[in-house]
């Protein structure tokens, strides 16, 4: 798709994030004449960090219940006392640090995936192009895990049986 940079305005970074969400044809026009991606940076960055603020309580609960069923099967895990196990859940707050780099790394694997793509198609897209798109396409993974946080917020730690439900989930596609 070839886009005449004199037809497309150069639109400012956040209303490019908010386009691609509402209006990603346009979006990803003016991103492909303008990659911008510094309000995608920010925003992919804070509403995770955000969110997982607000998940911590459930995270630790969820700890907590598998920890007690690895014991069943885990002799290390079996001879911990519960005040060892609480110790581990208490690390929950600062994995908080994984967020940021999980950010870069995916975008930037995204990036490298969808060059390959790009240069299997002979497309005309540099890195710079796909760079902006992917970032602004995690902007997505920040809104889902507001969206998660909300729920989990909404229910409250202790009504999250993930893994039980997951697996009878499971069993159904077996």
């Amino acid at each position: 798709m070839a886009v005449d940079s004199s037809e497309m305005p150069h639109g400012n970074g956040l209303s490019t994030v908010i386009d691609t969400i509402v209006s990603p044809k346009e979006a990803f026009e003016r991103l492909a004449v303008s990659p911008t991606w510094g309000w995608a940076l920010i925003i992919s960055l804070v509403l995770p960090v955000a969110a997982y603020f607000v998940m911590i309580p459930a995270i630790q609960h969820g700890m907590i219940g598998d920890l007690a069923k690895q014991a069943a099967t885990n002799p290390q895990i079996a001879q911990m006392t519960p005040a060892q196990r609480a110790k581990i859940t208490s690390f929950v707050p600062f994995f908080v640090v994984i967020a940021p780099p999980g950010v870069f790394f995916f975008v930037f694997l995204q990036t490298i995936v969808m060059s390959i793509f790009n240069a299997i198609g002979k497309g005309r897209a540099g890195f710079a192009n796909l760079w902006a798109a992917s970032m602004n396409i995690c902007v997505l993974y920040g809104i889902g895990q507001i969206v998660t946080a909300i729920v989990v917020f909404l229910r409250g730690p202790g009504s999250l049986t993930l893994r039980p439900k997951c697996n009878a989930v499971c069993r159904l596609w077996h």
